[in-house]
């Protein structure tokens, strides 16, 4: 338990510096961190189980951390993206939701378990998909509040982890084609030019 707070904790805060950078290749590099973060804690329930499921675990953990990123990473490269500011309701939404996760992590409900905990830290990658203009940090927020969702599946089969990391990758490269062709056809990396 200590470990998945630990974890989950780490997670929350890559979320909340991804949240208020503005550089798309880092937004990308805070991603890898945390699914990096989440995989390997994952991978470490699946030890604790069964042999059988590390292979699963291991090729979800490469999906999430290297070909999610990488896909996002040329996005952001083929997209010269416009410097945004972060909405200062951004700031004072994931300021809130920072605390009500460390009060989560400090007095758990004891009938939500790691429900509250995983919900809390899936809340603040959200604040990317409501406050962004730019594809990428859409995209990055929508696989961050995936990823947080995924220790909830450590008691399920990891074969299920693996199908929810394969459908985030299928979701991602349309995500990616959608914004290239976009960006083609209007010249524009915010999403409002889309229009």
């Amino acid at each position: 338990m200590v470990l998945a707070l630990v974890s989950t904790s780490l997670a929350t805060l890559i979320s909340l510096v991804a949240v208020h950078t503005l550089e798309p290749r880092r937004v990308v590099l805070a991603l890898v961190l945390h699914s990096l973060t989440i995989g390997l804690l994952e991978a470490y329930y699946c030890l604790g189980k069964e042999a059988g499921e590390l292979p699963y675990v291991v090729l979800s953990l490469l999906i999430s951390s290297v070909v999610v990123p990488y896909l996002l990473l040329r996005l952001a490269l083929g997209i010269t993206s416009a410097e945004e500011r972060t909405p200062g309701w951004v700031t004072v939404a994931s300021l809130s939701l920072l605390c009500l996760y460390a009060y989560i992590a400090v007095c758990p409900p004891a009938e939500l378990g790691k429900v509250a905990l995983c919900a809390a830290s899936a809340a603040v990658p959200l604040l990317m998909v409501a406050s962004g203009r730019d594809p990428v940090r859409v995209l990055v927020g929508i696989n961050m509040a995936s990823n947080s969702l995924h220790p909830l599946l450590s008691e399920a089969p990891a074969l299920l982890s693996l199908l929810s990391s394969v459908s985030m990758l299928l979701a991602n490269v349309i995500g990616v084609l959608v914004a290239l062709s976009a960006y083609r056809e209007y010249g524009s990396p915010l999403i409002e030019g889309w229009a």
